[in-house]
């Protein structure tokens, strides 16, 4: 029970989630974009059939949702249930999951996920733009995933299951 505040936490990062979409999707209207630094950074409306960029959209929303909820349930349990599990890690696993449960949210509700932060890195000028320049659209649940699994690699390369660093000698 000492690790239930973690899932917790996955349900906060999965609320903030579904909010921001909420705002995002019932303030601009399709094709709209708010930009927040020049054009480089912004809000639009997009609604992603696959995963990450868009990838196995051609797969059936109803796949797609049971892959999502798999994965959670696996993660869940790996919270509730794994041995020598520092705080870092289960902070992680807390993330992922909760970006798992947002996004599975609008895969039950809407056969899609609702992204939209825009970002164009590395555009010389605004009429230069290509797919080049453009990453794929995302949202903070697709943030909190990347943020736990870049956690857990760094946790796992640097760390012993302790949670301290691991000295030079020992690598």
């Amino acid at each position: 029970m000492r690790r239930l505040p973690w899932l917790a936490i996955a349900l906060i990062v999965a609320g903030i989630d579904m909010a921001t979409k909420s705002a995002v999707f019932a303030s601009l209207k399709p094709g709209d974009t708010l930009w927040i630094f020049g054009e480089w950074f912004g809000f639009t409306q997009v609604l992603n059939p696959g995963i990450t960029g868009g990838m196995l959209k051609g797969l059936p929303p109803f796949a797609l949702s049971a892959m999502t909820g798999v994965a959670a349930i696996g993660i869940a349990v790996w919270i509730l249930r794994g041995k020598d599990l520092s705080g870092l890690n289960c902070l992680c696993l807390a993330l992922i999951l909760g970006g798992a449960l947002g996004n599975l949210y609008d895969r039950v509700v809407f056969d899609r996920v609702r992204d939209f932060i825009d970002v164009w890195p590395g555009l010389a000028w605004p009429s230069q733009r290509s797919w080049l320049y453009h990453w794929p659209t995302w949202n903070l649940a697709d943030a909190a995933i990347v943020a736990g699994v870049i956690g857990l690699m760094v946790s796992s390369f640097f760390f012993a299951k302790s949670g301290k660093a691991v000295s030079s000698e020992a690598r």
